[in-house]
């Protein structure tokens, strides 16, 4: 076990405020956890999340989780997450004007990120930047999969291209993902198999997943409960 899983275990958290950042990680990895053992009982099933790389695992699988957000997102999450949520009434302040020159708006409860222009390309590089890392420093099981969040909605016509673009970026690489999962906040949940070819959008899975998300935090809660 890890100094800083050790660290965490000691941490409380409020339900009816943000996870503390240093929860953030293990909190979508729970949330893809979830999602997966939902939707592909077959495939996913007593995966654990152990601060190790690749993020999921059992015997035969492995799973890693990252974002493909731009930087600007990540930027007012990190602020809404830190200074608004826990820092001073001065952090508070500083961390709301920034986040408002992001184009986003902090309420209560959730941080609202502004309408951006749809760019596939951030998809693309995080499924390559992965894929080297793959091949280089990341445990490699029987089954390797990669799970990617992202704000961008995709159009059925565009899936082919998807698919097409993701595997050609992995051509040059010994070591393939089997399939990357994409999850379109707002949206829903896409399948891009590698191995054969194939792409699948889950149709309506969007209110599960939702709720999946959902069932994450609260499973984080119950963890760190006081």
């Amino acid at each position: 076990m890890s100094c800083n899983r050790i660290n965490k275990k000691k941490m409380i958290v409020d339900p009816d405020r943000p996870l503390p950042p240093e929860l953030a990680k293990e909190y979508w990895e729970t949330s893809a956890k979830l999602i997966l053992e939902k939707f592909f009982p077959k495939r996913f099933f007593d995966l654990s999340i152990e601060d190790e790389k690749p993020d999921s695992r059992n015997k035969t699988t492995g799973v890693e989780v990252t974002s493909a957000e731009d930087k600007e997102s990540q930027e007012m999450d990190s602020l809404y997450s830190r200074q608004y949520a826990y820092g001073s009434s001065e952090q508070r302040e500083k961390a709301l004007k920034r986040i408002e020159e992001l184009g986003g708006r902090a309420e209560k409860y959730c941080l609202v990120h502004p309408g951006r222009s749809r760019d596939l390309g951030k998809i693309y590089c995080a499924v390559k930047i992965k894929t080297k890392k793959l091949n280089t420093s990341y445990d490699v099981f029987p089954r390797n999969y990669l799970f990617v969040y992202d704000s961008c909605l995709i159009l059925d016509q565009e899936l082919p291209e998807i698919l097409s673009v993701i595997s050609d970026s992995s051509a040059d690489y010994e070591i393939k993902f089997d399939s990357i999962f994409l999850y379109c906040f707002g949206g829903d949940l896409y399948e891009f198999d590698l191995r054969n070819n194939t792409y699948t959008h889950i149709n309506d899975s969007s209110k599960i997943v939702q709720q999946l998300v959902i069932d994450a935090r609260n499973l984080i809660n119950k963890k760190y409960k006081e």
